[in-house]
């Protein structure tokens, strides 16, 4: 069983944050192909494409939305079973995310986690940043 908690703060109101974690182009941008909508019992499909630590197709499901607070999914794959939630909290002069990834990893999963945290860290921290700014084009 795997567990990661990651926090990260972006300089944005929450409102904008949030499309950037639920818009499915946005997604696109900075995380991997997808066809998310944030609603309660929606099934989709992530096609991560460079992302180490996942492989293939994930199947996901939305689990529980919060719309502007929280996101919580299952996304499924060979080998591979996880709870991602994505919370937002605001605090002065923005909004703190945090990342939080639970569940089984499959064989080699100490590595996958590593390389998980690293590719979570990249997206979360590189790339959403830069679409939240508007310096990645749709």
């Amino acid at each position: 069983m795997a567990e990661i908690i990651l926090d990260f703060f972006y300089a944005h109101p929450e409102e904008r944050v949030w499309r950037g974690l639920t818009d499915s182009a946005q997604v696109a941008r900075w995380l991997m192909e997808n066809d998310v909508v944030a609603r309660p019992g929606h099934r989709f499909r992530l096609r991560p494409v460079g992302l180490p630590g996942l492989d293939g197709l994930l199947h996901a499901d939305v689990v529980r939305v919060r719309p502007g607070r929280a996101l919580e999914m299952i996304w499924t794959a060979p080998d591979l079973h996880l709870g991602v939630s994505w919370r937002l909290h605001p605090v002065p002069g923005g909004t703190v995310v945090e990342v939080l990834v639970t569940g089984y990893l499959g064989a080699g999963g100490q590595a996958r986690r590593h390389q998980l945290c690293r590719a979570l860290r990249e997206a979360f921290a590189g790339r959403l940043p830069e679409v939240l700014a508007g310096r990645i084009p749709g």
